[in-house]
């Protein structure tokens, strides 16, 4: 169920690949052999146009630099990375618990490392009489990424306390105030790019709002740098 909650607005983070410190480790290694190979044929050569006996020394010269095998540098090097979430993504609610306690919670729609591109539908309804409006709230967290808890069914309830913070809000304006318990749906959908859609709509009188949040890493700098750090020490994951 929805408050009635203040408006407050502010970008998200973006979404990054699947094992961040895979990822910024196998794009190190790529831009070293990038960098060895334009010293000997000359800045922003076409990759396509790079003699395969040039790549391979450039490809042992990094791997001896870094204190590994040619066949592991081409292994990571080689890698797919999968794009998934990297964070929890839910709405937060108002829930009267059966003692008579009223409290917040955030309910996941998105769940860490579901692949992307993505897209869940929840269904919810209005807190109180009255109501004028609804305010989407976003947060994000890390419920269901240990290893014991991939699969669990209260992945998707998440006390507040457990959320790392909101990422913004977006207001659904009703054509007329709505009575308790009235149905609203909200949508998300994530995409390969970064990018976190936001469908809310008012199920009574089909009105509907539409919101995009554009941003850069949900992972903080410093969770990247020591990310990187660890690879650069052997240990990559």
């Amino acid at each position: 169920e929805f408050p009635d909650t203040p408006v407050a607005l502010r970008d998200p983070n973006e979404i990054v690949a699947k094992g961040a410190a895979l990822y910024a480790y196998r794009l190190s290694l790529k831009n070293e052999i990038d960098q060895y190979i334009w010293e000997q044929l000359g800045e922003g050569v076409d990759e396509k146009d790079v003699p395969e006996q040039v790549r391979k020394e450039a490809t042992a010269a990094i791997a001896t630099a870094k204190g590994m095998t040619t066949e592991q540098v081409e292994d990571i090097v080689g890698i797919t990375i999968t794009d998934v979430s990297p964070k929890s993504f839910g709405i937060k609610i108002k829930t009267d618990l059966p003692s008579g306690e009223t409290v917040y919670q955030v309910s996941n729609l998105v769940l860490v490392n579901q692949e992307l591109p993505y897209e869940k539908a929840g269904d919810y309804v209005t807190y109180s009489d009255n109501q004028p409006h609804v305010d989407f709230e976003v947060w994000q967290n890390m419920k269901g990424a240990r290893a014991e808890d991939v699969g669990r069914a209260d992945n998707y309830t998440v006390e507040m306390d457990e959320c790392e913070s909101m990422l913004g809000k977006t207001r659904l304006d009703f054509e007329h105030s709505l009575p308790k318990d009235s149905p609203l749906r909200v949508t998300f959908k994530l995409t390969r790019d970064g990018r976190l859609e936001l469908y809310g709509q008012d199920l009574t009188t089909n009105r509907e709002i539409r919101t995009s949040f554009d941003t850069t890493d949900v992972m903080s700098k410093e969770e990247l740098d020591e990310a990187v750090e660890r690879a650069n020490r052997g240990r990559i994951g």
